[in-house]
């Protein structure tokens, strides 16, 4: 598009400029040589997505809330646990604290579409957050400051209620019949990973035996296996089990006894 060539602009949408550039094919001398020149274009600018915007915001601040809790429990807690250990392994035991909950709050969003499974987490959590309050509350009592020691408790419950905010933005409410056919499918998936990791481990530990005893052990042992699995159960009223076992042994295995005797 030439420059001279004034452009058509939608009323109310923001344009950019940008500047590409195009191919000019020149005689020069009698020979013909291409060369870029640039060009300017007015390219439409998308409206700013301020639901985008106010997510991430709302997300940085649960994050920094999150950090500002671990660093105020593991002082507190730590503090109170070098009274009886190495201050290394005090504060490393104190940094725990808070793992519990915030590793439940990741398993809660990743069951998020398991209703059952996510309950555990979520009350795996809250147990982690109850304990964490209780031993900042402790370190407050402890030193004399039990104003301190509650109000640092309650540093916690709000990095976790900012997550739960976070949650909540992302969460939809669906209607019982479509939560029952999509908790179905992920069911049926969840399935389908399971049986074909389960089918991938059984294969590769079959061809890891095959590949260490050789092809005919391999085949010998599943033979074995599936001879064993033929016979009858027999209860404790039977008669005689022992030469009944032995006649659904495989050939192999019976010479084997034979050369041994």
């Amino acid at each position: 598009m030439d420059d001279a060539t004034p452009q058509h602009r939608i009323p109310g949408v923001r344009y950019a400029t940008e500047t590409r550039y195009r191919a000019v094919t020149a005689d020069v001398f009698g020979e013909e040589t291409t060369e870029y020149e640039p060009y300017t274009v007015d390219v439409p600018v998308p409206p700013r997505d301020w639901d985008q915007v106010l997510f991430r915001f709302v997300l940085s601040v649960a994050l920094v809330a999150t950090f500002v809790a671990i660093v105020w429990s593991t002082a507190a807690i730590g503090s109170l646990l070098e009274k009886i250990a190495t201050p290394g392994i005090a504060y490393a035991a104190a940094s725990t604290f808070e793992l519990l909950w915030i590793l439940s709050l990741a398993a809660e969003r990743l069951l998020r579409r398991t209703p059952d499974r996510v309950r555990r987490a979520r009350v795996a959590g809250w147990v982690g957050l109850l304990v964490v309050t209780a031993a900042v509350i402790v370190h407050g009592v402890n030193e004399n400051q039990v104003a301190a020691g509650i109000l640092g408790g309650v540093v916690s419950f709000m990095a976790k209620g900012a997550w739960w905010v976070v949650f909540s933005v992302k969460q939809v409410r669906l209607r019982p019949r479509l939560e029952q056919w999509l908790a179905r499918r992920v069911e049926e998936t969840a399935a389908e990973e399971y049986v074909l990791d389960a089918r991938q481990q059984l294969g590769g530990r079959a061809a890891y035996n095959t590949a260490i005893y050789g092809s005919a052990e391999a085949h010998a042992a599943r033979a074995a296996v599936v001879a064993a699995r033929a016979c009858p159960l027999y209860t404790s009223d039977a008669p005689a089990v022992k030469p009944r076992v032995i006649m659904c042994w495989p050939r192999y295995l019976q010479k084997k006894k034979n050369n041994k005797r």
